[in-house]
């Protein structure tokens, strides 16, 4: 393994040299650092803070915004982490359907994703499930395979990238997939400048023609159905929190 002559140098106590393993963890941890300080920067520079939800449009998002992309760091995480820019700034997160959501990561993962972790993942937890419908059924029965199924971030429900513990949200405002002009407009006039917000990552169009299933995914993701259904409640359905 060749690592930068800074951490070969350093010792623990003893006198021993770290060992790969150890040296490999130094390396993270300090690009975790370095890349935890830049996106501080970036949201200081753009003026807000996206928590940037997967499969719920958020590339589209963070491109239009900050012009580059940001991982998916729940509210908590960045409460603790960017905790001057999370009070600070302006917070918000796009919401999305969880039935359309839940199809959508279905998809992602097994055909369009280009990280060799989620198509095995894909392969090891729904390889023998043709369609999302399918899946559902299965995971309505076997509690084990839902729970490992709902812990992937792409199957995470929604309300644990927004809620603190105590399941209040920690964000401003949250927009709503099915009227992103609306999100357009609101960030225009947050940030003060026209923000166009393009199609990435677009997926494959699904008819949701399996009612029992949606009722099933809708019940595993109840939390995130109500959430949902206030926000298509709210003028142009956009749910400004503190409201």
């Amino acid at each position: 393994m060749i690592v930068p002559y800074d951490v070969a140098r350093e010792r623990f106590k003893g006198g021993e040299f770290l060992n790969s393993v150890q040296r490999s963890i130094t390396l993270n941890l300090k690009r975790m650092m370095r890349s935890n300080i830049e996106l501080g920067l970036l949201f200081q520079q753009h003026g807000i803070l996206f928590i940037h939800i997967p499969k719920n449009g958020g590339s589209s998002v963070v491109r239009a915004i900050y012009g580059q992309g940001i991982l998916h760091h729940s509210a908590q995480y960045h409460n603790v982490v960017h905790k001057k820019e999370f009070l600070d700034l302006p917070t918000f997160a796009i919401w999305r359907d969880p039935v359309a959501r839940f199809y959508s990561a279905f998809y992602f993962l097994r055909d369009h994703s280009t990280r060799e972790a989620d198509r095995n993942f894909a392969n090891e937890v729904y390889g023998d499930f043709d369609t999302p419908a399918d899946l559902a059924y299965a995971i309505h029965k076997d509690f084990s395979l839902r729970d490992r199924l709902i812990r992937w971030s792409h199957f995470l429900p929604q309300i644990d990238f927004v809620c603190d513990p105590h399941g209040k949200i920690m964000v401003d405002w949250i927009g709503c997939l099915d009227n992103m002009s609306a999100v357009a407009s609101e960030l225009s006039t947050l940030l003060g400048r026209k923000v166009d917000i393009g199609h990435v990552n677009s997926g494959k169009k699904v008819d949701y023609f399996d009612e029992e299933a949606a009722k099933i995914i809708r019940g595993i993701y109840s939390q995130d159905n109500i959430i949902y259904q206030k926000i298509l409640r709210c003028d142009n359905c956009i749910l400004k929190v503190d409201c």
